[in-house]
């Protein structure tokens, strides 16, 4: 496969992620991920007359079901215990036997707690016209109002992630990226025991 580089708009959001001290190799991978994501998403955007609604803290599509994958769930793991101070690592910890079914098990005190790191899908969900309303999904009341990303964007990011699962022994994709193979290892974070993953 051919070496991947950044947009220039990419690497400036590159530029802004606080990755943890002594971050490993296989991890660096995931952000250019991200910020190849967020660059083309933002061109995309600025192709279009309308203006996302979502805004700090709205919290609405964190109560929903979130799909990540397993290069993501690696990344989350890390963060977890190597980007958080101890305190809140200790409280998410103490906090997983209470969230309530279907809600991010990493929304505490009305935001994310892993935003740095959070998924491709909570970066790609975005709607216009106004916030979603308490239990709302868009994609059922008003799909037109949800951004839709481009296929060809989303898969150029997830290109970035091939080193990932070569260097820690996943299946590999191979030199295309393709959309099935990703969503036959998505899983739900909701559907994972994060107790393991945090240290006490």
């Amino acid at each position: 496969m051919q070496q991947l580089t950044l947009s220039p708009l990419a690497q400036q959001k590159r530029a802004t992620y606080c990755l943890p001290a002594h971050s490993p190799a296989w991890l660096h991978p995931l952000f250019d991920a991200y910020a190849t994501l967020e660059a083309a998403q933002e061109q995309q955007l600025a192709q279009t007359p309308r203006t996302p609604a979502c805004h700090k803290g709205c919290t609405a599509c964190c109560t929903h079901l979130i799909p990540a994958l397993p290069a993501e769930i690696l990344g989350i793991r890390f963060y977890l215990n190597h980007g958080i101070p101890a305190e809140l690592r200790h409280t998410l910890r103490n906090n997983l036997n209470h969230v309530p079914e279907g809600t991010c098990p990493f929304l505490h005190l009305g935001g994310c707690s892993i935003y740095t790191i959070r998924p491709m899908v909570c970066r790609r969900y975005l709607v216009f016209s106004q916030p979603c309303a308490p239990g709302e999904h868009p994609e059922h009341t008003r799909p037109d109002d949800i951004f839709q990303a481009s296929p060809a964007h989303y898969l150029s990011a997830l290109a970035h992630t091939f080193p990932i699962y070569q260097s820690l022994g996943l299946a590999a994709p191979g030199d295309t990226p393709t959309l099935p193979f990703f969503l036959q290892q998505t899983v739900l974070l909701a559907s994972l025991d994060w107790h393991e993953s945090i240290s006490a």
